[in-house]
């Protein structure tokens, strides 16, 4: 376990980075006739986000198990059109535990 705290003397602990050791995570409203047609649902929690302090109709089809649906932009029929530009929405540091924990234990509220 990468996130697991050191234990000093243990010779099996090694010195270890994650990679990739953050992310950023954005969104931008498009508007898409194919995206809009297979992807309904309203629902105020995807994961660990938590979009009720939001005032959006969400459209996105996803199970418990896996909170995101993804699409390659520059290949969906129709195309799109982007409504405003896009905006980081949160961060994470995968290297430090306890945001780590934080996000998947609590989320994060948007």
């Amino acid at each position: 376990n990468l996130l697991q705290q050191p234990v000093p003397g243990n010779p099996f602990l090694v010195p270890s980075s994650i990679i990739p050791a953050s992310a950023e995570f954005f969104v931008a409203p498009i508007s898409c006739k194919y995206i809009a047609s297979q992807h309904k649902s309203n629902k105020l929690k995807y994961g660990y986000l938590n979009l009720s302090n939001l005032n959006i109709s969400c459209n996105l089809s996803t199970t418990d198990r896996e909170p995101y649906t993804s699409e390659n932009l520059d290949r969906v029929p129709g195309g799109f059109t982007l409504l405003a530009k896009p905006k980081r929405l949160f961060s994470i540091n995968f290297e430090d535990r306890r945001e780590v924990c934080d996000l998947t234990k609590t989320g994060r509220t948007v």
